[in-house]
């Protein structure tokens, strides 16, 4: 079972703003975009608004402070929950919604969770989370465009609900 959360119109302006702002100021900063737009489907502000997306609704649904748009890049950490452990959210608008790192040095939380949205959602579908010991274990490799990646399927993802309740068991 996931874990839905719904965000207000005024989130979801925010997140769409974030997205075009890390934009701006990677474009000013002069960094080399993830996303070559010629060959994606989707812009890389529509992408960035995406990830916002998925760490707002996470931020909501943990009852953490919500992350913000920085000159620095939040390095693989985008909150710590109640028990110190680090938590790296992914947003996915793929259908096989799988939970993707680039390579294990990437993977720099302790725990990796997965989102479904896409830009007409006004919701994120947790599909649950995995601790980076387990993912290396079980992660298998693709080819998405962008050389290989290494992937979990979402029937291999813990629930949302047992994440939840460690952090409220720590909160107490």
């Amino acid at each position: 079972m996931t874990l839905r959360v719904f965000l207000t119109e005024k989130e979801l302006d925010e997140c769409i703003f974030m997205g075009a702002e890390t934009v701006r100021i990677c474009k000013g900063q002069k960094a080399n975009p993830r996303i070559d737009e010629a060959k994606e489907k989707r812009s890389r502000a529509s992408s960035n608004g995406l990830g916002f997306k998925g760490e707002r609704a996470f931020a909501r649904a943990f009852k953490l402070e919500p992350t913000q748009v920085t000159v620095r890049a939040d390095d693989g950490i985008d909150y710590v929950l109640s028990d110190g452990r680090t938590v790296d959210v992914k947003a996915t608008a793929l259908s096989d919604r799988e939970l993707i790192f680039d390579s294990f040095n990437k993977f720099k939380s302790d725990i990796g969770v997965l989102g479904y949205t896409n830009d007409y959602m006004d919701c994120v579908e947790f599909l649950g989370w995995i601790d980076k010991e387990n993912f290396m274990d079980i992660c298998e490799e693709k080819d998405y465009g962008h050389g290989m990646r290494k992937y979990v399927r979402t029937d291999q993802l813990f629930p949302m609900k047992e994440l939840l309740e460690q952090h409220k068991a720590g909160l107490k």
